[in-house]
């Protein structure tokens, strides 16, 4: 047997700290290096807008994994580091604003896109070392559910639970923080739960094995009925404060047209 203290003792450290922008978020959320986090949500909750604002306002090395939409979250970075609306972003003239960032590019912040493997997002986290000198601290996965998986797609039972440990894996190998974003959607014969209009709270169970049971942090996003804010639940949390059912939540205040989120 070993005394508490030769148990501390011989305890592997946590990793570095990932920077949260959401002083609100951060005052109780900590989220750190070789972690898992995913972020849910229902279509159109607010997922990828809370990732976009979390990668453009973080000074930590950041590698964004677009999957789901990659012109519609490049333009969403776009505005936001150009302080334009989101609106002034059209496919005839994205060339032109893309051109105006490369003076202020940011350097901690890579995008990726195209069809990804767990086996490719590993091979981008190897090539940022090459430019940074280190691994990201944190990795964005905009959406888990188009990661590919040969012979597997994410309607399928088995789907997360072979992705989610093997990011899982990642996380611990390169000391590395990813936050997965995890489309909600009702469940067959699931009642009052329409998670389709991005204005219902969630809890720990609407995941459905959407990467729960291995995540060191869960958190779960809607807006607001107006539009003028964004909850974030904290429906698990390893080491910390969390409420399965979602009324530990803070709100972060939104202006829908330039796309910025700020705490209150």
């Amino acid at each position: 047997m070993k005394s508490l203290a030769l148990m501390w003792r011989g305890a592997k450290k946590r990793g570095r700290p990932v920077t949260i922008p959401f002083q609100s978020l951060a005052d109780i959320v900590e989220f750190h290096t070789g972690q898992l986090a995913v972020l849910a949500g229902g279509p159109g909750g607010g997922k990828s807008l809370v990732a976009t604002n979390w990668a453009h306002r973080s000074t930590d090395n950041i590698l964004y994994v677009a999957l789901d939409d990659a012109t519609s979250i490049r333009n969403r970075l776009s505005a936001l580091a150009l302080g334009r609306s989101a609106r002034d972003f059209h496919s005839d003239d994205a060339d032109y604003w893309y051109e105006r960032l490369d003076a202020g590019e940011k350097g901690n912040l890579f995008i990726t896109e195209g069809v990804q493997t767990v086996e490719s997002i590993e091979a981008n986290i190897i090539a940022s070392h090459e430019f940074w000198g280190e691994y990201p601290t944190l990795v964005i996965i905009d959406n888990l559910k188009d990661i590919h998986m040969e012979g597997s797609n994410q309607g399928e039972t088995g789907f997360y639970t072979v992705i989610v440990p093997a990011l899982k894996d990642l996380a611990a190998k390169y000391d590395v923080a990813i936050l997965g974003l995890h489309h909600v959607l009702r469940r067959s014969g699931e009642k009052g739960k329409d998670y389709g209009d991005g204005t219902t709270p969630l809890n720990l169970t609407s995941l459905l094995f959407g990467g729960e049971r291995d995540a060191a942090l869960v958190l779960g996003v809607y807006q607001t009925y107006n539009r003028d804010g964004i909850y974030v639940q904290i429906l698990k949390q390893r080491d910390g404060e969390a409420d399965a059912k979602g009324f530990l939540k803070v709100r972060l205040d939104w202006n829908p047209d330039t796309g910025t989120l700020w705490s209150r």
